[in-house]
């Protein structure tokens, strides 16, 4: 561990240094060069860890890092090409702007403030799967990713499962993540409290996170145990490895997820348990395992996981993610959907994608 936060902070401290570079450049006047040098990378290491324990900061830098990047680039270009014209006036103005620094500032403010509305702002994100292996049809509601007492708040959960409870839903899902690493145990409780007030005609079914049960904690601030009877006694079903037949057409199978390798059990021990002849719903965290899924018979695989990126452009990452990170895809025989979430993590802002739930209509052919 202690490695990896070592690397970590040199890391952020190398992004805070090329953005204290700048503003010593513009604000500070040294006349010995090895002086200005030992006095950058003290100020750049001490934010470094500043910005290991807060993240919204770490952010911070780096967009700083990317916008002065940006303006550097327009004004040697405006240099250039004002200059050629003799528009120098002009370049003066323009040299003026990016050395005040307030143009990375203004930026910066600006993509937080709509970050932080953008993740408080949860849409209804509809799709529509037909089979002829259905009788009747149904409507799914699928909820992933609240990390609820860090992220997302009681008023917002609060709101959307009134909404979602105009919707006549047949069968919602919490796909996990739904509580983390740095939610109470009294914020944990009030969770669950609130999803319980959910309404649909066969229950609300639950399948774990990597972070519901604080496994990334070192003191944990509730157990296993807490979150089972929280979840349990406001009427949720957790769904552990488990099949449940709903009617003679629709099969709902939760998995554990991929995280936990020990209680993840083979698909083919499942798969003896399903009606293939039914219409097969698979609710699986993660939607990076999507072969194993298939081998059960899913017709459809909903998931979560992925925030649909969050930050960019550091989401652009998550398209590494075996190709699987927002929106419909198809896998050979099977339908898979990811959510963005309804939230997000690690910081209380979107700066890609949007915050939301799913609403599935599975319609009979």
């Amino acid at each position: 561990m202690l490695p990896f936060v070592i690397v970590f902070i040199f890391m952020l401290s190398l992004c805070c240094y090329g953005v204290v570079g700048y503003y010593f450049s513009v604000f500070i006047n040294i006349n010995s060069k090895w002086k200005l040098r030992l006095i950058k990378i003290a100020v750049s290491l001490v934010l470094g860890i500043v910005c290991y324990y807060v993240r919204v900061l770490a952010l911070a830098m780096m967009y700083l890092l990317v916008i002065l990047g940006l303006v550097k680039l327009i004004e040697v270009i405006l240099k250039r090409v004002l200059k050629r014209f003799n528009f120098s006036n002009k370049y003066k103005v323009s040299k003026w702007i990016y050395r005040s620094g307030l143009v990375p500032i203004l930026v910066i403010v600006i993509v937080f403030l709509a970050g932080h509305f953008n993740i408080n702002r949860v849409v209804n994100t509809q799709y529509t799967v037909r089979s002829g292996e259905l009788n009747q049809n149904y409507r799914v509601v699928f909820i992933s990713d609240t990390h609820y007492g860090t992220i997302q708040t009681e008023s917002v959960l609060m709101e959307k499962v009134q909404e979602i409870n105009t919707l006549n839903s047949d069968i919602v899902i919490l796909g996990g993540d739904i509580v983390e690493e740095g939610t109470s145990k009294q914020k944990m409780q009030e969770c669950f409290e609130v999803l319980g007030g959910l309404k649909s005609r066969y229950g609300v079914f639950y399948v774990y996170g990597n972070h519901d049960r604080q496994r990334y904690s070192n003191s944990p601030s509730y157990t296993e145990d807490e979150l089972k009877t929280a979840i349990e006694s406001n009427d949720i079903k957790i769904l552990k490895e488990e099949v449940i037949n709903i009617n003679d057409d629709l099969v709902l199978v939760g998995r554990e997820d991929v995280g936990s390798k020990c209680d993840r059990i083979e698909s083919l021990e499942l798969k003896s348990k399903i009606d293939a002849n039914r219409f097969v719903l698979v609710a699986d965290h993660q939607p990076n395992d999507i072969e194993s899924n298939s081998e059960i018979g899913a017709d459809l695989q909903i998931s979560g996981h992925t925030h649909g990126g969050q930050i960019f452009p550091l989401g652009w990452m998550t398209f590494f993610y075996r190709g699987f990170v927002y929106g419909n895809y198809e896998q050979k025989n099977t339908t898979v959907l990811v959510s963005s979430g309804f939230a997000g993590w690690g910081f209380p802002i979107r700066t890609q994608g949007v915050s939301e739930y799913v609403t599935v209509d599975l319609l009979k052919k």
